[in-house]
């Protein structure tokens, strides 16, 4: 069974270092229940790309990895 879980939390207009902080608390939740967390910080880490690139990137991934 794929335990492979995808992060997904409000990054738009939020300060960068808020959204990491929150993403690897909630990577180190999920890992110590088991899963495997995929945070949109490491799919797409390159700044000032359009929102229609990390979320092209995001759907990637997510179809590609997270489908069981």
């Amino acid at each position: 069974m794929n335990k492979s879980v995808y992060i997904s939390l409000p990054i738009t207009g939020i300060p960068q270092q808020y959204v990491k902080r929150k993403s690897d608390l909630i990577k180190k939740t999920l890992k110590q229940k088991g899963y495997i967390p995929i945070s949109p910080l490491e799919i797409s880490p390159e700044p000032d790309k359009p929102i229609s690139y990390y979320m092209g990137r995001d759907i990637t991934v997510s179809y590609t990895h997270l489908r069981a």
